[in-house]
């Protein structure tokens, strides 16, 4: 039960991270929108389908990197911790 709340506050604290980050980066995700649709708008149209797949992946990935590294972060944080009241103790 300890175990399932502390993932859904990681879940829920990772998701405002991205959010966070989204807002702090929004510059270089305008320039690469803007790169894409000018990319899309030099090749055929065929090609519209994957420059958009390309794009979700870029946001889907992005998300994904930073979750990771937020709960990574965090158990890091948990071992420092442990080690630090052993060391203490």
């Amino acid at each position: 039960m300890v175990e399932q709340m502390i993932k859904d506050v990681l879940e829920r604290r990772s998701q405002d991270i991205v959010e966070i980050c989204e807002k702090e980066h929004n510059d270089l995700y305008q320039l690469f929108s803007e790169t894409l649709e000018t990319i899309k708008d030099q090749t055929p149209d065929k090609l519209d389908n994957s420059i958009g797949l390309l794009e979700d992946l870029f946001l889907q990935s992005n998300t994904r990197v930073m979750k990771t590294a937020y709960k990574m972060g965090f158990k890091d944080a948990q071992v420092i911790n442990k080690e630090f009241i052993n060391f203490q103790g």
